[in-house]
């Protein structure tokens, strides 16, 4: 679109295209309008009007317009132009009206538009801020402020007009932090209880909050945000460092009205702080999980007695007794219990009862039996009872009164023959009584420690099945359910036959001795097969099946996948043992119960045969049946069906050779079965032999029944006498197949508990394959191949697995390490076990062997045969060997029991999904490393631990060399330490090509690519310099947000500066990109004395040094830190000026001569031990001189070699109550630099206007400091002369500063 000009009374039009692009050199990006203006002033001399509406320009207003003296129209509406509004169009004395609404601008209007004329329209910028000036308010001069954040009037923290200016979020309080206190559980299901505290912003002030509740941290999916109206409330904190201070607390109690919490998901709450900035910005906090419990715990059985038995009365006079049996919770659990007794006292006057309370309420914990003595005796014709109350973890409680007894009447006088025969005869009873009530109290107690150790069992069971189903959750597995089957269905009966159809899997069952049954008692064997059909059509349902035909007690079912077929199988064989059948059915000669050795139930109802086969593409055929036009199937596959399960015992589950090799392909659909090889066997209906397996049980839920050779069926391997050797009866999958780079991944297990007085572990041949079992249970999970890398390397303790992929290697671990603790180990196991070692929660860290895992991927291996197992098998065993299986071996012996290594090609193959889900598991970076003298090349190592595992602690592992320092070699946290925060400054060329605004016409898209490229590459070269010479001072990466930014920790404050300045130095020596060089910032630039001190890109690098709060691993492995020191020290960094080094250090550390390394009022310097441009290798320390007050010797010394520290000033920094002293540092090359620090200054360093050196005259420089500092000066200067002002808060904080201002000086002294 053309732009118009108008000079005196003639307008001049030129369009867009021809306009010049660069008319003053102002930096400015308006390229059409206004560009065109600054032209024709040249020109024109005398320009009236400029307009450059609706021309989409960009960029900001330069300040060369303020040279148009004679402009009186302004017309810039409706661009996108950006920057503060241009404060020299009120000195413009001509000009009229000054149109620039529907743009971009943010900031404050100026107060220089309080002069002149003008009249402004600035509506529709939506990031303009502050209150308008005085001079504007209610005036005709400034139009509507619609669509900004200007407010009429000042602004308050809860003004619901406008927005204070204001760049940064909320920030939490440096000592408590953003916290949320919320129950464990919450006893409603509709109402809500939290409270929050730790949200401030000293620039703009708290506006509102919002608060909603999510499924994960940070969500808001169950219950939208919504506006928090609860009044604040003061209350003392105590913060992790111990002290206590008083903050406001909010808290919230919310009804949801048309939302109803479920009991059993976690819920996190999560509140969002908005402050009065314009736009408003946000900071938001989450809290731990919360549960829902509505209901108290399950009642449970009270007996009057100490030992679990009721009782009608007591010969004690002065004591009661009660126990009861445990009260259950299922949600939260029980918390305790409390029991409080009571008489039941009767009136000799009319009879009546009166309840008294004999005891306080008695709280006992967990203890359930307590014997209570009284204060009086108890009264003979009395009832006593005890109450006993069980509250659970939500708060709730559960009350149940136990059965009344009384006290026994005593004998008085003497005691006839007769009697005594009677009593004696009664004492004989008695005894037999106590033999039988002993009897059954050891039973008792029995099956009570028996009920104990089932739910610890059951327990242990649920953590390691949750383990497993999130290992894979994140995998590439479709249809992964946390629970058994799948969501895939079979096609309907009314499509006949389809795709759906062409593979199917089968399963055939049919009840045991069904004739014997009916025979011995019809009435319970209809009972029984009427559940059975019912449990069946049931599981049919839940799982997708397809029910072809039932034949009296048979069925024959289709499924769409072999998973959900077998989790059918799964879960009937499961429900028919847990169903509780009638005394009737219990009674039938194959529906007995059978226990196991340990006391378990392997049987109980009817025993079901289940035959599993998948039926391939061309085995089967599919019909509609005429009439009923219910599916047909026919063709081999059926038969085959049909033979596996008439070969299966009562309660046994078969497989075929065809089914496992399809439901191998993701066991986590069918739940995680445990499948065993039977044998090779010759089934009638195909002409060679076939393997046969069987379903055991699912991980974690174990089913011991045990099981003869297959029913009707010739068996051709192994004969009847031999037992297989788990590493074949398990050891289902076949060797995997490299993946497309040709590589296997390799995990080696290494037995690292072992008695001591034994050289090497030498483990007996029951434990030898426990272990074997242990391990090839797991690998069938996840698609892996247990074998041997020599014939005694099972012996030895040394175990290895192959896997297709790295991914599948580190989940085989990680349940394997879980597996290793929840499994029961015979007595004779116990000296290969280390010390159990539990978590702060009660779990287990440590349990049973430990056994360090390290995992490996890579293309140099062989395989071969491995004939030592069994020579004669028919199913071939095989081997692998080479560097790729002897890495992994290695890092096992250099971990440690319980530790799970990865190598670092395994690490770069799992780093992907662990990145993109973090939080599933905990990545501990182990450094780089030599691992051996077979191994030299230096190698990333790192430690990949469940998350219930993620607490347990290890010593370095034990590797030839350390090169890089890892997360537990980083700076320890309860040490002082330096954090330094570093970001290239990204010249302005190259920001400009990132964002498409060059301002170069001639700019061609390939010059574009050529500076991004160029800058990309610059960045690269300056990352690699500073990490090299991060490793010889001693320095941690932390970690590298985006390129060129890096957060580094040092345990020396003098090794962080002289790192800091080394860099810098070095940049200088870059052989830069010539296009890098070409840019305006960075060019080489020389002092007055031909000294180089600019080349190449610019970083800002600001440090801190003292104390953080807390170190965790980053999903890289990495170790980063919290708290107040690296929030300082970000805001330094952010302060720092492009190529300056800037040092805070509250508490600085002291020199070897006692004296502090960073002083005020005079320079330190640091000795470089390293020269740059030297070939001196190896780590370097900095050495120390500070210059004395007397002695200037230290300055002639100054030389290339030296590091110079100044004192700049006092500044204050965002979330920070005390201002703090920064420091410049600088190399002796760089010291002619003109840096400037990007902030105003809140004191000098030293001298009157210092802390402690505040005097009257510091008044004058009141207008410099920074915000409404001015107030503070003036307060501080009269609080100086004598006037008392206590009683504020201002006055408060006044105080507090001026202190640590006094006390800062005196520590200089």
């Amino acid at each position: 679109m053309p732009s118009s000009v108008q000079s005196g009374t003639t307008a001049y039009s030129l369009p867009t295209s021809q306009l010049p692009q660069h008319i003053v050199d102002t930096g400015c990006t308006l390229h059409s309008a206004a560009s065109a203006a600054l032209h024709l002033v040249l020109i024109l001399l005398v320009l009236v009007s400029m307009t450059a509406d609706v021309c989409t320009c960009s960029g900001t207003v330069p300040d060369a317009l303020a040279r148009l003296t004679q402009l009186q129209w302004l017309l810039l509406n409706s661009n996108q132009l950006t920057g503060l509004l241009p404060s020299y169009l009120g000195s413009l004395l001509k000009l009229h009206k000054a149109m620039l609404q529907n743009n971009k601008f943010y900031g404050s209007i100026p107060a220089g538009w309080c002069g002149g004329t003008v009249v402004y329209d600035v509506s529709n910028n939506y990031a303009l801020c502050g209150p308008v000036p005085k001079c504007l308010v209610n005036s005709s001069r400034l139009g509507t402020i619609a669509g900004t954040y200007l407010s009429p009037t000042a602004l308050s923290p809860d003004s619901s007009i406008g927005g204070a200016c204001d760049l940064m979020p909320p920030d939490c309080d440096a000592d408590v932090g953003c916290t949320i206190w919320t129950p464990k559980y919450w006893t409603s299901q509709s109402i809500v209880t939290f409270n929050f505290t730790g949200f401030m912003d000293y620039e703009s002030g708290i506006s509102h909050y919002d608060w909603g509740i999510g499924s994960t941290p940070s969500a808001v999916d169950v219950f939208p945000l919504t506006r928090v109206t609860a009044d604040r409330v003061l209350k003392d904190i105590k913060y992790p460092s111990g002290g206590i201070k008083k903050m406001l607390v909010t808290p919230v109690v919310y009804n949801l009205t048309t939302l109803s919490l479920l009991e059993g998901p976690s819920y996190y709450v999560t509140v969002v702080a908005y402050n009065g900035a314009g736009p408003p910005l946000s900071t938001n906090t989450t809290s731990l999980p919360v549960k829902v419990d509505t209901s108290g715990p399950l009642p449970a059985a009270v007996y009057n007695t100490y030992n679990f038995q009721q009782a009608s009365t007591t010969d004690m006079a002065q004591s009661l007794q009660a126990s009861w049996d445990n009260f259950t919770d299922a949600q939260s659990g029980v918390a305790g219990y409390t029991v409080q007794f009571f008489q039941q006292a009767r009136s000799s006057r009319n009879g009546s009862i009166t309840l008294v309370n004999l005891t306080d309420l008695l709280e006992l914990g967990l203890v359930n039996r307590v014997q209570a003595k009284l204060g009086q005796k108890l009264q003979e014709g009395d009832m006593y009872f005890a109450q006993v109350t069980a509250v659970n973890g939500g708060g709730l409680n559960t009350t149940v009164k136990g059965q009344p007894i009384s006290v026994e009447r005593s004998m008085e006088g003497a005691v006839g023959a007769g009697k005594t025969a009677l009593i004696v005869v009664m004492c004989g009873v008695g005894c037999l009584a106590l033999g039988a009530l002993l009897s059954v109290l050891i039973m008792r107690s029995s099956v009570h420690q028996q009920a104990m150790r089932e739910k610890e069992r059951q327990q242990e069971a649920k953590q390691l099945k949750a383990l497993m189903y999130a290992l894979v959750s994140h995998s590439d597995m479709p249809g992964i359910q946390h629970g058994m089957g799948s969501s895939t269905l079979m096609a309907p009966p009314t499509q006949g036959a389809d795709a759906a159809d062409k593979e199917v899997a089968f399963v055939f069952t049919d009840i045991e001795s069904s004739t014997e049954l009916s025979n011995q008692d019809p009435d319970a064997f209809k009972q029984l097969q009427e559940v059975h059909d019912q449990i069946m059509r049931e599981g049919i349902a839940k799982h997708h099946g397809y029910e072809i035909i039932t034949e009296g007690d048979s069925f024959q079912v289709a499924f769409a996948t072999c998973q959900a077929a077998v989790a059918f199988c799964i879960d009937i064989q499961y429900r028919l043992l847990e169903m509780t059948w009638s005394k009737d059915v219990l009674k039938l000669n194959a529906c007995k119960a059978v226990r196991g050795s340990t006391g378990e139930i392997l049987f109980a109802g009817p025993r079901v045969r289940m035959g599993v086969h998948w039926a391939r593409e061309g085995t089967v055929a599919v019909r509609l049946h005429n009439l009923t036009r219910h599916k047909v199937y026919a063709g081999p596959a059926v038969q085959i069906a049909l033979d596996v399960s008439e070969a299966a015992h009562g309660g046994q589950i078969v497989l075929s050779e065809d089914a496992v090799a399809k439901l191998s392909e993701n066991m986590a659909m069918a739940g995680f079965p445990v499948i065993r090889l039977v044998g090779l066997y010759q089934l009638p209906s195909i002409p060679c032999p076939v393997f046969l397996f069987s379903v055991t049980e699912v991980v974690g839920k174990p089913l011991r029944r045990q099981f003869t050779s297959l029913r009707k069926i010739k068996q051709v391997w192994p004969p009847q006498s031999y037992k297989l050797p788990p590493v074949l009866e398990y050891n289902i999958n076949l060797p995997p197949l490299p993946n497309a780079s040709n590589c296997l991944a390799f995990v080696c297990l290494r037995l690292a508990t072992y008695p001591k007085e034994k050289s090497k572990c030498d483990l007996p041949r029951s434990i030898q394959e426990k272990f074997e079992e242990v391990f090839a249970v797991q690998a069938q999970q996840f698609k892996g191949y247990l074998f041997q890398t020599h014939e005694n390397s099972f012996k030895e303790g040394i175990w290895t697995v192959a896997f297709q992929s790295s991914m599948d290697a580190m989940r085989f671990t990680h349940a394997a390490q879980m597996l290793l603790m929840h499994t029961h180990w015979p007595t004779s196991a116990q000296e290969f076990c280390g010390a159990s070692v539990p978590s702060p929660d009660g779990r287990w860290l440590f349990q049973g062997p430990r056994v360090c895992m390290a995992v490996h991927e890579s293309s140099d291996y062989f395989v071969s045969d491995d004939d030592s197992i069994d020579p004669n098998s028919p199913r071939k065993v095989m081997s692998f060997a080479g560097p790729s299986v002897t890495l992994p071996l290695v890092l096992t012996y250099a971990g440690r029991g319980g530790q799970v290594i990865l190598s670092e090609s395994a690490w770069d193959s799992v780093k992907p999904v662990i990145m993109q889900h973090p939080g599933a598991v905990t990545v501990i970076g182990l450094g780089t490393h030599v691992v051996s003298e077979d191994f030299p090349k230096p190698m990333l190592l790192m430690e990949v631990m469940p998350n219930l595992l993620a607490k347990r602690a290890f010593n370095p592992i034990m590797t030839k060399r350390l090169i890089e320092p890892g997360y537990r070699d980083a700076p320890d946290p309860k040490d002082p330490m330096t954090i330094v925060f570093v970001k290239v400054s990204k010249p302005a060329e190259v920001v400009a090509a990132e964002k498409g605004n060059t301002t170069d016409a001639a700019l061609r898209d390939e010059d574009i690519s050529l500076i991004i490229q160029a800058y990309q590459v610059s960045v690269s070269m300056y990352a690699a310099t500073a990490r090299k010479l991060l490793r010889r001072y001693h320095g941690y990466e932390c970690r590298e947000p985006e390129p060129g930014k890096f957060t580094l920790a040092f345990k020396e404050l003098a090794d962080a500066i002289c790192w800091a300045c080394h860099v810098q130095e070095q940049l200088l020596h870059l052989i830069w990109p010539s296009h890098i060089l070409s840019m305006s910032e960075c060019r080489e630039v020389k002092d007055a004395e031909g000294n180089l001190i600019w080349r190449g890109l610019r970083v800002r690098m600001g440090m801190a040094y003292g104390m953080v709060s807390n170190k965790k691993p980053l999903n890289t492995g990495r170790a980063d830190y919290f708290g107040v020191l690296a929030n300082g020290a970000a805001r330094v960094s952010a302060l720092a000026a492009p190529g300056q080094v800037l040092v805070e250090a509250a508490c600085p550390p002291f020199t070897k001569d006692r004296q502090l390394l960073l002083q005020p009022g005079q320079p330190t310097y640091l000795k470089l031990a390293y020269v740059p441009g030297s070939q001196r290798k190896g780590p370097q320390k900095a050495v120390i001189e500070v210059e004395g007050d007397s002695d200037s010797s230290d300055v002639a010394n100054v030389g290339p070699q030296t590091v110079i520290i100044r004192a700049v000033g006092y500044f204050l920094l965002r979330g920070l109550d005390n201002p703090r002293l920064l420091y410049t540092a600088e190399s002796f090359c760089l010291q002619s630099r003109e840096l400037h620090v990007n902030g105003d200054m809140w004191a000098p360093a030293a001298g009157p206007y210092a802390p402690g050196g505040i005097n009257s005259s510091f008044a004058s420089s009141a207008g410099s400091i920074r915000r409404n500092w001015s107030c503070w000066v003036e307060r501080t200067r009269t609080s100086l002369l004598g006037t008392k002002q206590s009683g504020s808060p201002t006055s408060r904080s006044i105080a507090t500063l001026f202190n640590f201002a006094q006390q800062h000086v005196q520590q200089q002294r």
